[in-house]
């Protein structure tokens, strides 16, 4: 993961999104500790076994400095 973070920062990128199948917690803490942040989930987009699963999206911006007005 930290190389796939280092590799988005150094090609520019100013953003980076995850997508992770609900009840992943240990994903879902992993990401967080390598400084994403939860930014909604998408319902039941997710199928496996005949199931159907929410995905929650996650995001890393690289800089604070989004240039935009809030």
């Amino acid at each position: 993961m930290e190389s796939v973070i280092i590799s988005g920062q150094e090609a520019g990128l100013h953003t980076i999104v995850a997508r992770i199948v609900a009840g992943n917690r240990e994903s879902i803490h992993l990401h967080e500790a390598l400084g994403f942040t939860h930014i909604g989930v998408m319902k039941e987009v997710g199928s496996k076994f005949g199931r159907l699963f929410d995905v929650h999206i996650m995001q890393k911006i690289y800089s604070p400095e989004s240039g935009r007005e809030e």
